[in-house]
């Protein structure tokens, strides 16, 4: 019960995101992030033996946004980028 004015406040958190680059091949390690809600993630360069490296991708057959090693995107939900090589 509530007997005169008072004045409530909001706690706000940023909400966790997990951001997942798949490597994209038999007996690879995926590597996870957690990425706070709007915060940029930058891409890393793989390495694999015996492959180039061409792209990272939203699609595992690479016909999904592509993306740069040392580009860069704000998470907003979680994600998977799939290595095109």
């Amino acid at each position: 019960e509530i007997n005169e004015n008072i004045t409530l406040y909001a706690k706000w958190t940023k909400v966790n995101y997990t951001v997942t680059f798949d490597l994209n091949y038999n007996g690879s390690e995926n590597a996870v992030y957690s990425v706070p809600s709007g915060e940029p993630k930058t891409f890393p360069t793989p390495i694999r033996t015996g492959y180039t490296f061409i792209k990272w991708n939203t699609i595992a057959d690479g016909t999904g946004t592509s993306y740069n090693p040392g580009d860069s995107v704000n998470i907003t939900s979680n994600i998977i980028f799939y290595a095109i090589w």
